[in-house]
């Protein structure tokens, strides 16, 4: 299964790595780089995953209030020393005004436990979760790994021993591949 590319994705993350490593893995999945639209926390300003959680309203706002039939929102923040529960939680009671269920919506949010740096190395290396990796280099140097996340969540790789964060964002990414029209 595999995200529909009749859907225009909007993206709101913390920094160019989770940047660049979405847009890797939407490519991977077929989406055209122009149906693809980044919110991404302006560096230096602002802690980024308090700027993914002060945005997010508004990007449901946003998204509630336009004919979202074609849009998938992916908001990607990292966990840091939260569980990925504790952040998905943190990040949607700054909405909890807002009357929607996300279940039923085409959200998505990915939770890298520590940080996204994490699941670079876990595709990488295999290595756990609980390393506090720093920034790796250049952000585009993640396209690989991207596109092995890509494929183990389109079921095109299986992979043992996957860590509970990737496992949580496949959960979420299986559920809006089954709300999309194909």
């Amino acid at each position: 299964m595999r995200l529909s590319d009749r859907y225009s994705y909007e993206i709101l993350c913390e920094d160019a790595q989770t940047r660049c490593f979405m847009i890797a893995l939407l490519k991977k999945q077929g989406i055209n780089r122009h149906k693809i639209y980044i919110d991404m926390a302006p560096a230096g300003t602002i802690c980024g995953s308090q700027y993914v959680a002060q945005k997010y309203p508004d990007k449901v706002n946003d998204f509630l209030s336009r004919n979202y039939k074609n849009n998938v929102l992916i908001v990607c923040t990292d966990a840091d020393n939260l569980s990925v529960e504790e952040r998905v939680q943190f990040v949607e009671n700054n909405a909890k005004d807002i009357k929607y269920n996300r279940q039923e919506v085409r959200i998505i949010i990915w939770i890298p436990r520590r940080q996204i740096e994490n699941w670079i190395h876990f595709w990488q290396e295999r290595t756990g979760e609980e390393i506090d990796f720093k920034h790796t280099g250049k952000p585009e140097k993640c396209r690989l790994e991207a596109e092995k996340m890509s494929d183990y969540l389109s079921d095109q790789i299986a992979v043992k021993d996957i860590i509970p964060s990737i496992e949580y964002a496949k959960k979420e990414y299986m559920r809006v591949c089954k709300m999309q029209i194909v």
